[in-house]
């Protein structure tokens, strides 16, 4: 839309999600493993979220469209919510088990799988904003909303692009 200060606010909140979600596992894990209430070997739960995919890069566009699309229309936004959230939470939550377990081919994956799932998101959403055409009212704003758009989608695709590298190659 054009709005800087807003695209970095929620940025900046999506942050300090991943933050109170990494602390608040990384302390119970590190609590249960000093009362010996933790397996030293990851669940099979626990290593399904450590493994990163081009799928899950996929899923996470979808996603991120859907959301939009949600926004949008008359649909609910916390379905949204509650799929972006189910995108973020259980990746984020191994990140922090895994290093407090000292699961490290875990927590790279793990790691990997947030940064697709946020980076597969954004570009979800702005995907849908520019297929929606959802654009501001005022010619200002929308010469502004494309500068940003562009640069965004850019940065995004290079993003990604490595991303896709990364697990082509890894």
């Amino acid at each position: 839309m054009g709005k800087g200060r807003d695209a970095l606010e929620a940025i900046f909140s999506i942050l300090k999600l991943l933050g109170v979600i990494f602390l608040s596992a990384a302390l119970t894990a590190l609590l249960l493993k000093i009362a010996g209430a933790m397996s030293s070997e990851p669940t099979h739960e626990i290593f399904l979220r450590g493994q990163s995919g081009l799928v899950y890069i996929l899923i996470a566009l979808i996603l991120g469209y859907a959301g939009v699309v949600a926004i949008v229309s008359r649909i609910p936004e916390i379905l949204a919510g509650v799929s972006i959230a189910a995108a973020f939470v259980p990746p984020t939550a191994v990140i922090g088990i895994s290093l407090a377990m000292g699961w490290w081919d875990v927590l790279r994956g793990s790691a990997m799988l947030t940064v697709e799932n946020i980076l597969g998101l954004l570009s979800g959403s702005l995907i849908g904003l520019y297929v929606l055409n959802v654009s501001p009212r005022s010619y200002y704003e929308e010469r502004a909303a494309k500068l940003y758009t562009k640069r965004t989608l850019i940065l995004l695709a290079l993003m990604l692009g490595s991303l896709i590298l990364m697990e082509l190659l890894l």
